[in-house]
């Protein structure tokens, strides 16, 4: 039914946005029913748990990331691969600053704040979060890929490592932005990866 439907998508939504600026342990279910203005008991109707909530929520940030973000940069065919790297920082970059201005802090990477947070508490979040960053891996070698294709970097590249640098050094400068409120450092992410890969 289209209420009930609308109702579980505020619950999402509202999950999303305060789990992601406060942090998992900090918003409790009464808290985001309140704030999506459905009743506590129609939790449950939809959801097992504040952990199935959670990993929904996770599901859908990593689905808007993909297309938004990673599709437009990272895997897009029409970039050359190191522009698609420094093109996924500047976007990465513009988020952040957005939610900045949402928020008034600047909130980091959600999968980066829930490893971080819930990894040796929660195996089920655990297990979720790291298979997004594989995926997050398997972006990032396209844009390597395609740099060894066009000649930008040498062919002897070790695509998997290459690309696992990227997403290892946006989540350092993700942690950095995060604690020094300057969404402008994932602007670093291409220089730095030129840097690195030339």
């Amino acid at each position: 039914m289209a209420g009930e439907s609308n109702a579980k998508e505020r619950l999402v939504r509202t999950a999303s946005t305060l789990m992601y600026v406060r942090g998992y342990n900090s918003v409790g279910v009464a808290e985001i029913c309140s704030a999506a203005g459905v009743n506590k008991g129609s939790f449950y109707h939809f959801f097992d748990s504040k952990e199935a909530l959670a990993a929904e929520a996770l599901e859908r940030s990593w689905a808007w990331m993909r297309s938004t973000i990673h599709e437009r940069s990272l895997e897009d065919p029409a970039k050359g691969g190191l522009d698609a790297i420094e093109e996924y920082g500047v976007r990465l970059a513009d988020e952040l600053a957005q939610r900045e201005a949402e928020s008034g802090g600047v909130p980091g990477c959600v999968f980066g704040n829930f490893a971080v947070e819930l990894s040796t508490q929660n195996e089920n979040v655990r297990a979720l979060v790291s298979a997004r960053f594989d995926e997050m891996v398997d972006s990032a070698s396209l844009a390597i890929v395609r740099s060894i294709e066009l000649g930008e970097i040498s062919p002897a590249t070790d695509v998997d490592q290459a690309a696992h640098d990227v997403i290892t050094l946006m989540e350092g400068l993700m942690v950095l932005a995060k604690a020094r409120r300057d969404p402008d450092l994932l602007r670093e992410l291409g220089p730095t990866m030129r840097r690195l890969l030339t």
